[in-house]
């Protein structure tokens, strides 16, 4: 299977699917809002981009939208 084929998201994904998509997305948008503001260290934006970027990563070559 080729990179094309792998990257596409198909139009049937399932429920479970959506709502995995839905959680890791309003993830990057917390880490996007807190991004700089204070807590025990600092909230980071591109931590939380690398992260979303890791499990998205998984997900995909793991089969989670096929």
């Amino acid at each position: 299977m080729d990179l094309e084929n792998k990257l596409k998201i198909k139009k049937n994904m399932g429920t479970s699917q959506i709502i995995m998509l839905v959680l890791l997305i309003l993830n990057l948008l917390f880490g996007l809002y807190y991004h700089g503001k204070e807590r025990t260290g600092n909230y980071s934006f591109w931590v939380t981009l690398i992260s979303f970027g890791i499990y998205f990563t998984l997900l995909m070559t793991g089969g989670y939208f096929n």
